[in-house]
């Protein structure tokens, strides 16, 4: 049996109060607010693994996930032993805890466009999504402009300024999690969330829950860029490099400092920390208080 040439890996949280979508309701002002998915705290996961070997079908089944609240992709492959039984979504082991997920390299990759400031001639977001959709690409690399694209508003679209927007591509080679941090490590008026390049990070594909009384505010979210255009993105060879962080000290109003716009550079052999460690340890802190959380602990 000839292997894929990637799959998407799908988590489904087993508590149901764990969910793989943000849901929309009102506010007492009438507005309108979101509730996060909250599957990222999911203690326990059935895992579901979908073959993909061309572009085509990798939008069939984003766009079955599109319809499915209880479902997330992350980018890892389950390792063996663990098929048939609900799993956490952990990379690391810690302790005799032995972590069900490995890293491997995937030939699609979505990218999470945060805060992209709308064009001028924007007046209609809501009946814009292709157009929006191209306008974003051209801030993103060169490879990656006039190709086929899936592209998908995400759930903040609308409840924050700008172009919130998924987009999905298929490349022409399996490619690495540092490769990927690398290629969009400067990006120019567009902001493409790094975070996702890791193995077990929540891809939140499925369009957002709607209360009783909400609408959907962009029925229209997704679709196909450039349908008739070439369905691969030329991935260029991207060589390994340990540079200096682009870490930012950012204080907040409340005085608080985070590490926000720091990344985590390791050694690409030993996976030794580098760089970064402010804010390694930001992100570690705040992953054990969404676990105490979780499990009903008090901070």
């Amino acid at each position: 049996m000839t292997e894929p040439d990637s799959f998407l890996t799908v988590l489904r949280p087993i508590n149901k109060r764990h969910k793989g979508a943000k849901t929309l309701c009102r506010t007492p002002d009438g507005g309108t607010m979101s509730i996060p998915a909250g599957g990222e705290k999911s203690r326990q996961n059935t895992v579901q693994t979908i073959p993909v070997s061309s572009f085509t079908e990798l939008m069939n089944a984003v766009d079955q996930l599109i319809h499915d609240p209880s479902a997330f992709v992350i980018r890892g492959r389950l390792k063996e032993g663990f098929e048939s039984k609900p799993v956490r979504r952990k990379a690391h082991a810690t302790g005799e805890d032995i972590a069900p997920f490995e890293e491997v390299p995937q030939r699609w990759v979505m990218l999470d466009i945060d805060d992209c400031a709308l064009p001028e001639w924007s007046t209609d977001p809501q009946h814009e999504a292709q157009a929006l959709a191209e306008y974003v690409t051209q801030f993103l690399p060169e490879a990656f402009h006039g190709v086929q694209a899936g592209y998908q508003y995400s759930a903040s679209m609308a409840l924050k300024d700008g172009i919130r927007m998924h987009l999905w591509y298929w490349l022409d080679r399996p490619v690495e999690h540092w490769e990927l941090k690398q290629w969009f490590q400067e990006s120019d008026g567009v902001q493409v969330d790094t975070a996702l390049f890791n193995t077990v990070q929540p891809h939140f594909v499925a369009s957002p829950i709607l209360a009783d009384d909400i609408d959907d505010p962009y029925p229209n979210r997704s679709g196909v860029l450039h349908p008739d255009a070439l369905d691969t993105v030329a991935v260029p060879d991207i060589e390994p490099q340990q540079r200096a962080s682009n870490y930012k000290r950012e204080t907040r109003r409340t005085g608080e400092v985070t590490t926000i716009h720091q990344e985590v550079i390791r050694d690409l052999e030993g996976g030794l920390i580098i760089d970064g460690r402010e804010r390694f340890l930001f992100d570690l802190c705040r992953e054990q208080g969404s676990r105490l959380l979780s499990e009903g602990m008090p901070l």
